[in-house]
């Protein structure tokens, strides 16, 4: 029995030594890529400002409280992902949580907690409030492969509706050189 106690100790201490260094290994080359990706698309994302609190979210008079840097500047980023936490009804509203993960202009990766409120139980309506908490993921939770395969994601449908546009335009000037030419035969 002691000799089986002996085992499983030293294979638990084993276990815990290679999940440590496996979870740095994890952050430092997760880090590095994020930081290659953000260096490759930092000139295309879209950064915006992220806000803290929106009250009548998703109307045209909504109003909005952001974050700021340490320097005094808004807070911008792109969101690279959202997802349900909970969605039902909390004292007497509905609500939606959702953990999101922002990728700032500076490329580093930031984690709020959002909380969606609609106390008449309609998403858009006046009474519709979001607040965004800061929050923090421990290492193990980063799955940077994710983040990563969500950027490429986002700019391979950023590059279709650019296409998209595009052809669109180009069709427009052809249209625009048939008239001038039907013009001109006056």
């Amino acid at each position: 029995m002691l000799n089986e106690i002996r085992k499983l100790v030293s294979g638990i201490q084993f276990a815990e030594t290679e999940l440590k260094r496996l979870i740095r290994k994890n952050k430092m080359t997760g880090e590095g890529m994020i930081e290659q990706v953000f260096e490759i698309t930092k000139n295309v994302l879209k950064f915006e400002p992220i806000f803290k609190k929106a009250s009548m979210f998703g109307t045209r008079i909504e109003q909005r409280e952001f974050f700021f840097r340490s320097d005094g500047e808004l807070l911008k980023g792109v969101l690279i992902n959202s997802s349900l936490e909970f969605s039902g009804n909390a004292n007497g509203e509905e609500t939606e949580e959702f953990n999101e993960l922002f990728l700032t202009e500076d490329g580093k990766l930031k984690y709020f907690y959002t909380v969606h409120k609609f106390p008449d139980s309609r998403k858009h309506s006046l009474q519709h409030e979001v607040t965004r908490f800061e929050a923090h993921f421990d290492d193990e939770e980063i799955y940077y492969g994710s983040v990563i395969k969500s950027l490429s994601k986002m700019l391979r449908s950023r590059y279709q509706e650019l296409m998209t546009r595009r052809e669109i335009m180009l069709e427009r000037l052809k249209d625009l050189d048939s008239v001038r030419i039907d013009v001109e035969e006056f």
